[in-house]
């Protein structure tokens, strides 16, 4: 999973023109946010929300927020 999000920072940023890229999970998908963190995201300045799409008491509802931008990615290049 970290080969391929890696991939995807590299696309958005070099071909796509990207400045900043998001990405978001449930707070209980750990395997996702762990993957976040190794490929050098960080949680956004208000992290977590609630899914729209989503009851606000399904388990699943909510969701942290985190963005990388290319200026960042490029230093871990």
């Amino acid at each position: 999973a970290s080969e391929g999000a890696k991939a995807a920072l590299k696309y958005g940023f070099t071909k796509a023109g990207l400045e900043t890229i998001y990405s978001w999970t449930s707070v209980l998908n750990q395997r996702s946010e762990a993957v976040m963190k190794r490929i050098g995201m960080q949680k956004a300045a208000n992290p977590y929300f609630a899914h729209q799409s989503l009851d606000k008491d399904h388990p699943l509802s909510k969701h942290v927020l985190y963005e990388i931008t290319q200026q960042k990615w490029n230093e871990t290049q």
